[in-house]
């Protein structure tokens, strides 16, 4: 009895304590750097990503850890660190690490393929197929589209005029239509645009923390705050198209005409244009008519904040085996008391 209790115990110590203090740490250093930007795309860093899945993904692997730390006493018929620990009580901490490894890639494979059936598209007809022939063109009088010109797709779809999809190597779709509407500078800002979502795996990015923020009992602490990353991150990337090469005012044009011909996408994945929010498709063309007066660089800290994410990630994973996983003996501990002192009543 005390072993089913201890994982439930578990489950809900993990997401009824852990990751809501969690997540309201991170709201907080959230609201903090929002009103220290000085500019939206300051919003869409890899560092306010990280601070919207770590509330989750941080319990996750710690968990994970200490369950598989406590069953090497198991394993290996030795202590594991609580004199009220058996054999079968450090197993139950497996166990429990296993329950929750099992929700996340539930939710996962879940939300991925929901993903996949929300996006109708075919491919082109053949009166069509001439337009391949401009996308190449455009793509080979840039170094950075020359590299990605075999994984642009025209395909004849409604909803998101041109996005980016695959998780581990993303590909650029645009609808026919939309490409036969842009001049070729306007289709060269567009797919750098959309260049700049594969360089970042954005697609990837959405999934996780769509399944994270899924897997969050205080998730509504940080919706808000995943949706400005997302606004923040296509603002970013128009950016960044405009650092290496893209017309900024030709790039405008590609986002007008892709919001009118668009729809509001179903599922959060990187695309041009959504019509969500009107006032944010504003703000876009108003950053983009001030990049045409200015020069444009974009500063991306991206591998040192990658690092220190891999750093956090890989001392979560150790602490458990360096110094003993406390929280899940005194859980224990805790619950074989409990578990006693009502069967004696």
């Amino acid at each position: 009895m005390s072993e089913v209790v201890f994982l439930v115990a578990g489950l809900v110590v993990l997401f009824g304590l852990g990751v809501p203090l969690l997540t309201m740490v991170s709201k907080a250093v959230l609201i903090q750097r929002r009103r220290a930007a000085k500019d939206i795309t300051e919003f869409g860093s890899t560092l306010n990503y990280l601070l919207i899945v770590g509330p989750v993904a941080l319990p996750v692997l710690w968990v994970m850890s200490a369950g598989l730390h406590q069953s090497e006493a198991a394993w290996f018929a030795s202590g594991s660190g609580a004199r009220h620990l058996a054999g079968q009580a450090c197993w139950n901490a497996l166990v429990l690490g296993v329950i929750v490894a099992v929700a996340v890639a539930v939710a996962l494979l879940r939300m991925r393929a929901a993903v996949g059936a929300g996006l109708e598209r075919k491919a082109c007809d053949h009166a069509e197929h001439d337009q391949s022939q401009r996308i190449a063109e455009v793509c080979a009088s840039h170094p950075m589209l020359a590299r990605l010109s075999h994984r642009v797709h025209l395909v004849d779809r409604h909803g998101d005029q041109a996005c980016t999809t695959g998780l581990v190597k993303p590909v650029i779709e645009m609808s026919c239509r939309f490409v036969h509407s842009l001049d070729d500078r306007a289709l060269q800002g567009a797919l750098l645009h959309e260049a700049e979502h594969v360089r970042g795996l954005d697609p990837l990015r959405y999934l996780v923390a769509t399944v994270f923020l899924s897997l969050n009992p205080a998730a509504w602490l940080l919706a808000s705050e995943f949706q400005r990353w997302r606004w923040a991150r296509e603002a970013r990337c128009d950016r960044g198209a405009v650092s290496r090469g893209a017309r900024p005012l030709s790039l405008a044009q590609a986002l007008l005409v892709a919001a009118r011909r668009g729809s509001v996408a179903s599922e959060p994945r990187p695309a041009l244009a959504q019509r969500a929010d009107g006032r944010f498709l504003r703000l876009r063309i108003l950053l983009l008519l001030g990049y045409a007066s200015r020069r444009v660089t974009l500063k991306s800290r991206i591998l040192p904040v990658l690092l220190s994410a891999v750093a956090i990630l890989v001392l979560t994973a150790w602490l458990p085996h360096a110094v003993a996983a406390w929280p899940l003996d005194g859980l224990h501990a805790f619950v074989d008391a409990t578990v006693a002192g009502l069967s004696q009543l």
